[in-house]
């Protein structure tokens, strides 16, 4: 009795398909049953290598890009800075350009001093040393440039 007719061109109903409780069956294992691993071809030793030297290199490429904006950033700051502040001392622009490159190398310097830090070249004694180096070397040139009470308002301006 629980068959009838399907429609057009199927085949027939039958009670079993309308039995209360019972599940279709299964066509592929669920994602509890399937190793990640395994689909992304991470247990074949060459594709876990390509795919570790593409990771490094990528978070490489992060951090590079980080470290380049962190740079520029504060090269930005210092610009508007100097610039803000040759305004109100009435400084030359050939002045605040000396200002400006003098700054931008040591902040190239400094972020090199990060790098070889990160890269394992330096201890922290060492990067203490040379980043007090810097500051001395920057604020020698700029009490000479503008002498020490411009250079400490300038200074309060970028720092």
């Amino acid at each position: 009795t629980g068959a009838g007719p399907g429609p057009q061109g199927q085949p027939p109903r039958t009670d079993r398909m309308f039995r209360r409780g019972s599940s279709p069956p299964r066509a592929a294992a669920g994602p509890d049953d399937v190793d990640p691993e395994a689909v992304l071809g991470l247990d074949d030793p060459i594709a876990r290598k390509a795919l570790d030297r593409y990771l490094d290199a990528y978070m490489q490429a992060r951090q590079e890009d980080a470290s380049y904006d962190d740079e520029s950033q504060f090269i930005e700051h210092a610009s508007a800075a100097i610039e803000m502040y040759g305004e109100d001392a009435n400084l030359s622009d050939d002045v605040q350009e000396r200002i400006l490159q003098r700054l931008e190398t040591a902040n190239t310097n400094w972020f090199e001093i990060d790098r070889a830090s990160a890269a394992g070249d330096l201890d922290s004694r060492e990067v203490l040393e040379r980043r007090q180096k810097i500051e001395e070397s920057v604020t020698r040139d700029m009490i000479e440039l503008l002498g020490e009470e411009s250079w400490e308002e300038l200074a309060g301006r970028i720092w």
